[in-house]
């Protein structure tokens, strides 16, 4: 108890110094720890406790700052730091006070620093070039695209779209756009209510070329842009426009791969651009493969190598169970490359299992990239020298043995998938009933993820 009561005493302290608050203020905030601690007690005396006054339960002893719960205190003064540290010095002030708490497991969620995707210009001209006092802002931005176009009815869709456009970016800061007689953006990437005055000015003249480009008509275009855009030359203006249509298609492409991206990644979304290019060209390579090819066996494709595999074939993410291990798989590897890739993209695509999950249950070594190699071959030996191929091969023929289907599209399954021998199968679900253990291994093993 007594260390505790040390670390109140030292929050407090550091409050004064980090927030540089007065000795008065420090006072009143220890008041206020102690009297909505009071309050809440049971054996509290009822009525009005007026400020600087001592807090007395029913049986006469004393409340006091020592008796008030730690998680209690550290909960207050966060959200006193919330509530009265400037906007600009809360986190730093936060993170100095708390530095080195015993137990300090969860930080408030405004202490996490804003995401702003759109930070950095997009293009050359994203940035007015005109002089510092003659930049149009965002307001005037818009308004002088409504004037020059006659969009007086649309002016407040257009603003209310480009706020909330910048307010995506934060899954965990969802915002909602609120359309009405006066269109609104409620909350946000920022963690409250998001407003024009947030969104960077050169992401509202992209959004304006983006809107000249896609909405008015031809003859009004290149008169819209000379007034939103008066500090380009008519050249600049063009390009300007070629690489807001360029970004675009880029995004369009995205959100059409974003499907696709699952079948890889599951719920998960790519985390940088270097990913997103890692998993097009993943999904690219699938596109390639035949998947309708005949899968019988064709024996004398390669020789088993020594090589484990990571996890399960049975369910994903957990380490394989005892009727997996004890197999004997053989040594003559019986379908070749491009059987095994047409049986990768039927088993993953879609299915229970994503590719992501396959991959590290093939090998936690094995990155994307380098699966990604494999797919792209071609013919019956193109990668039969890679580990992939080695593995893959494992997986599938493990699950043959196991007589679980290689795959279930539409009810279907490959030949030799063995779902009339019930015995075996049972006996497969029955050993991948996860433990709480495995439960949280394949948690862990969902997350991990070779990204190069």
């Amino acid at each position: 108890m007594a260390s505790q009561n040390h670390v109140k005493y030292e929050l407090l302290e550091r409050l004064k110094t980090h927030g540089n608050l007065s000795d008065k203020t420090i006072e009143e905030v220890k008041y206020c720890l102690v009297a909505s601690d009071y309050f809440c007690l049971d054996d509290h005396r009822e009525g009005p406790i007026g400020y600087g006054q001592k807090h007395y339960r029913q049986d006469g002893s004393e409340h006091t700052l020592e008796d008030v719960p730690l998680k209690n205190i550290v909960e207050n003064i966060g959200s006193w730091i919330e509530k009265d540290i400037p906007e600009d010095r809360r986190i730093d002030v936060f993170e100095k006070v708390m530095a080195g708490l015993p137990g300090r497991k969860k930080t408030p969620k405004w202490t996490r620093r804003a995401v702003n995707p759109h930070e950095k210009p997009s293009t050359p001209f994203s940035v007015s070039r005109a002089a510092p006092r003659a930049v149009k802002s965002n307001t005037k931005l818009i308004e002088t695209l409504v004037s020059v176009a006659g969009l007086k009815e649309e002016a407040d869709n257009i603003r209310a779209q480009i706020i909330y456009l910048d307010a995506i970016g934060d899954d965990r800061r969802k915002p909602e756009l609120c359309y009405g007689e006066n269109p609104s953006v409620r909350g946000g990437r920022l963690g409250r209510d998001h407003t024009l005055e947030d969104v960077p000015n050169h992401y509202v003249r992209d959004r304006l070329m983006d809107y000249i480009d896609t909405k008015l008509e031809g003859n009004k275009q290149e008169r819209a842009r000379k007034a939103v855009f008066p500090d380009l030359n008519a050249d600049e203006r063009i390009d300007y426009s070629i690489l807001i249509m360029r970004q675009r298609n880029y995004e369009k492409a995205l959100k059409d791969m974003e499907v696709e991206m699952r079948y890889i990644t599951g719920s998960r979304r790519s985390q940088s651009e270097r990913e997103t290019i890692y998993l097009s060209h993943q999904i690219a390579a699938f596109g390639e493969i035949d998947e309708n090819i005949s899968l019988k066996h064709r024996p004398g494709s390669g020789h088993n190598s020594n090589e484990i595999m990571s996890g399960s074939v049975i369910r994903p993410g957990l380490a394989p169970f005892p009727s997996e291990t004890k197999l004997d798989l053989g040594r003559d590897i019986d379908w070749d490359c491009d059987q095994i890739r047409a049986m990768i993209k039927l088993f993953t695509f879609p299915g229970e299992w994503t590719v992501d999950d396959f991959r590290l249950a093939l090998s936690r070594s094995i990155t994307r990239s380098q699966l990604t190699v494999f797919l792209e071959k071609q013919g019956p030996k193109g990668g039969s020298n890679l580990l992939v191929y080695q593995l893959a091969w494992k997986f599938f023929k493990t699950r043959e043995l196991l007589e679980i289907p290689y795959y279930d599209r539409l009810g279907g399954a490959l030949e030799g998938a063995g779902r009339n021998s019930q015995p075996k199968q049972a006996k497969a679900k029955e050993d991948s009933k996860p433990t709480q253990h495995a439960m949280t291994t394949r948690s862990k093993a969902r997350n991990a993820e070779a990204q190069t």
